[in-house]
């Protein structure tokens, strides 16, 4: 009995640890936790787990032993139990997941309280973190094509050209929207609109924009001059 409780206890030990170390493993790769292994952590613990218990069950002579198994078996399959569903349930990178959607969710509510700047910081921060979602850089351009912004939506253009200049469809929507935009001068035009009497908050606003990637040194440049002239 004592045997086969400590062949228990080694098990879900080292079970814990593997759970662990695949948890550490998939973080490592700042990717979200793969559904085949979370299947396959969970077989794997189940079968170790229920060949430990056999090794105690197999010494069993009387119902105090058989009690002290089932004991056994529930207090010590705690460990893996516990190991899995922080790692699979609780790992980093489904956090990470959540918070994306939620920032997502922040830009769209900013856009619609007409809080433009902050709106686009809030998709930057999403596409910093998932730069492939090509739907979210055309809707962050869409954006600032909606509200005025065009010398920022030119720029958003221009990454997103950048990025995914090789794929068709996204060349075509890209040179769509690209059409749509009035030219420099208009551009000028509507930089001067009664929104910029502040130079100083629109400077800080520039500032910001220029730091997250979205106004290239040039633009940035251009604008502050406009700002403070006359």
């Amino acid at each position: 009995m004592l045997t086969g409780f400590i062949t228990l206890l080694i098990t879900d030990a080292m079970l814990f640890l593997i759970i662990q170390l695949a948890g550490t493993l998939v973080t490592k790769g700042k990717r979200e936790f793969p559904l085949h292994y979370a299947v396959l952590l969970l077989v794997f613990s189940i079968v170790a787990h229920y060949a430990a218990t056999s090794v105690m069950a197999d010494a069993i002579e009387s119902d105090r032993d058989r009690w002290l198994t089932l004991a056994a078996t529930f207090g010590c399959g705690i460990i893996p139990i516990g190991a899995y569903v922080t790692t699979v349930f609780h790992h980093p990178t489904l956090a990470r997941a959540v918070k994306r959607e939620d920032t997502l969710a922040e830009a769209r509510k900013l856009e619609a309280e007409r809080k433009i700047t902050d709106s686009l910081k809030a998709y930057c921060m999403f596409l910093d973190v998932n730069p492939e979602n090509l739907s979210v850089w055309l809707e962050a351009a869409h954006m600032l094509v909606r509200n005025g912004e065009f010398a920022l939506a030119r720029n958003m253009l221009v990454k997103i050209r950048e990025r995914f200049g090789e794929d068709r469809q996204a060349a075509s929507q890209i040179h769509e929207l690209w059409r749509n935009l009035p030219g420099p001068a208009t551009t000028r035009d509507l930089a001067s609109r009664p929104a910029a009497h502040n130079p100083d908050a629109e400077l800080r606003q520039l500032i910001a924009l220029r730091k997250a990637g979205v106004v290239t040194e040039e633009e940035y440049q251009r604008r502050k001059a406009e700002l403070f002239e006359g």
